[in-house]
């Protein structure tokens, strides 16, 4: 089964950017769903806005597999900082905004692990989370 994936651009709602590609629901229906949950995203509230929304998703985030069969979201981390940045990924591809970049060309893989390089800054995906209907 393959799933469609297409991408949008909210500039001022970057979670719900991802989560709007992902699932291809429009801004104000992620909007009024995820008002009860706070202000402060991490990888539970993901899970639990879409289940809330009616898509499965695996039990939490877990080692990345390129050859995932479900859209996911990825969770990356970089060194310069304490963050962590979600994109999604399908069938190869990762997704930023309307851009969609090669797994293979933007990345290396070393000791196992996935290093890519996406507008200009390095990141290293640390895991996964498969999301489906």
């Amino acid at each position: 089964m393959k799933f469609e994936i297409e991408p949008v651009c909210w500039p001022d709602y970057p979670h719900l950017n991802d989560l709007g590609t992902l699932t291809g629901l429009d801004l104000d229906e992620l909007i009024a769903a995820s008002k009860d949950l706070g202000i402060r995203w991490n990888g539970q509230t993901y899970i639990k806005l879409l289940n809330n929304l009616g898509f499965n998703t695996g039990r939490g985030f877990v080692k990345f597999d390129a050859n995932t069969q479900y859209p996911c979201l990825l969770r990356l981390s970089r060194s310069d900082d304490k963050y962590w940045y979600t994109y999604p990924y399908y069938d190869g591809f990762i997704y930023h905004g309307l851009d969609r970049f090669d797994l293979k060309s933007h990345s290396k893989l070393i000791n196992g692990k996935y290093f890519l390089t996406l507008n200009n800054k390095p990141y290293k995906i640390t895991s996964m989370l498969q999301v489906w209907i």
